[in-house]
């Protein structure tokens, strides 16, 4: 058995660390529920912006945002065009924007917005995606 003490240094990947230390999926009732973004043209758009869009059908569709058989079909759809580089990703390493290379979205799992991370992606190795709620 170790003891407490003995340990110095404890190594988290820095995405699994931000996700369980931050809290950002389950809101207090008081947040509005962001207004869907059209993806006009092309350019840049947020993640959850994008499930958004096509969760609610252009805007067209009222649902319960904290029900994940909504956002399932959307991200999964998200994830196959992520898949292909129909829809090519920017993210952040080292606080420089870098592309994510397409083949990190095949067979990867989501940690679905205002929902709680499951402690199994957020412990795991494996690589998941997470989007915070775009409010401005």
């Amino acid at each position: 058995m170790v003891s407490l003490s003995a340990l110095t240094l404890v190594e988290f990947r820095e995405i699994n660390l931000q996700s369980w230390c931050m809290p950002q999926h389950t809101p207090p009732e008081e947040w509005p529920f962001p207004e869907t973004m059209k993806p006009d043209g092309l350019g840049y758009m947020p993640l959850y912006c994008a499930a958004q869009w096509i969760v609610s059908c252009g805007g067209s569709f009222s649902f319960d945002p904290k029900d994940e058989t909504y956002w399932k079909p959307a991200c999964d759809a998200l994830l196959a065009r992520l898949a292909t580089e129909e829809i090519r990703v920017i993210g952040f390493e080292h606080g420089e924007p870098q592309p994510v290379p397409a083949h990190c979205f095949a067979g990867c799992r989501v940690s679905y917005p205002f929902s709680d991370t499951p402690l199994e992606l957020i412990l795991g190795e494996d690589l998941y995606l997470w989007s915070p709620i775009y409010l401005d």
